[in-house]
């Protein structure tokens, strides 16, 4: 049996920077796709005009496609719309401002040939862009492992996402039955789907750094972490430490209302719970408070009494994890 046929998925929003470039490292594939799908989210650049000015000749197989009334309805949603579109065995999804190393498809292809069991393969990172942050996020998306291998087996697969959306390869008929695409605004959905997408069979991971990754100071990951921060006060960095509660808020929240199993549902429920927690002790924090003062800051009974019920969710969902990670 031959490599399959894929279909390159690139959500699209005010991109007109970057989209010609990523358009050419697919086009550069020693693999080539079996069309690209680009979705426009309803741009506010040139974007839109842009995409119906690109040369025939040079993107034979390209789908121009938007929401009604070219509405914005975010990433996850425009992916959903080009996966309904799409007509390959495999979905690859990239983001605009992303590229592809010119043997990325045929390496995962390859690897899918090896392991016909697996449902998602996906591969190690190069940072371009802001170089400062390059040692950070090529590790953040490394570390799994490198045999087939159960995603949510991994001890700390609900606190940080290893797997770069643009990265990955995916079999369609898998992905057309997992429910990943909503409407957020933490910029977890890629995070969300590969939780659901867990569920039916195991990922691979590839070392090499097939993907390159770009990172700006302005993108939703960016905002998400320490790194990008330059000035390291302690108000910026608890700053950085409330976005990303939330935003893992958001992703558990969604994940729970999808989960497929009671152990799971009861995993992610215990670590909302120790999410919730650790939100109450970041307000608990009153670094302008004057020790002196009549106005300090005193923790209410019923934040006390919560604080049990989420301590023993937190030991719970150890114990549910860690029972999960046995099997």
């Amino acid at each position: 049996m031959g490599p399959g046929s894929v279909s390159v998925i690139i959500p699209c929003f005010n991109c007109q920077a970057t989209i010609a470039e990523t358009l050419a490292s697919v086009a550069a594939q020693t693999s080539p796709p079996k069309e690209v799908i680009l979705v426009d989210d309803g741009s506010s650049d040139r974007t839109w005009e842009l995409l119906h000015e690109l040369p025939e000749c040079h993107y034979p197989r390209m789908m121009i496609l938007a929401h009604p009334g070219r509405q914005n309805y975010g990433s996850s949603m425009a992916r959903a719309l080009g996966v309904a579109h799409a007509s390959g065995e495999y979905i690859a999804f990239l983001d605009a401002d992303d590229l592809y190393a010119p043997s990325k498809l045929e390496r995962q292809l390859g690897a899918f040939e090896r392991y016909p069991e697996i449902v998602m393969c996906h591969t190690a990172v190069e940072v371009i862009g802001d170089l400062e942050q390059a040692a950070f996020y090529e590790a953040a998306f490394s570390g799994s492992p490198e045999s087939p291998y159960w995603f949510r087996r991994q001890k700390d697969y609900l606190v940080r996402n290893r797997i770069c959306i643009s990265s990955s390869l995916v079999r369609a008929d898998v992905l057309n039955r997992v429910p990943f695409s909503f409407v957020g605004k933490q910029g977890v959905e890629d995070w969300l789907c590969w939780s659901l997408l867990a569920g039916k069979g195991r990922f691979l991971y590839l070392p090499e750094q097939l993907t390159l990754y770009r990172v700006h100071l302005y993108s939703i990951t960016s905002r998400l972490t320490q790194s990008s921060i330059k000035t390291k006060s302690v108000a910026a960095l608890w700053e950085v430490r409330l976005r990303k509660l939330y935003a893992g808020l958001e992703y558990k929240m969604v994940l729970l209302a999808r989960s497929d199993t009671l152990t799971h549902g009861l995993r992610v429920m215990g670590s909302i719970a120790e999410d919730l927690r650790l939100i109450l002790i970041a307000y608990l924090w009153n670094p302008g408070s004057n020790p002196d003062s009549n106005a300090t800051l005193q923790p209410h009974v019923l934040v006390k009494l919560l604080m049990l019920p989420f301590r023993l969710a937190r030991y719970l969902a150890g114990w549910v994890g860690a029972a999960w990670f046995r099997r």
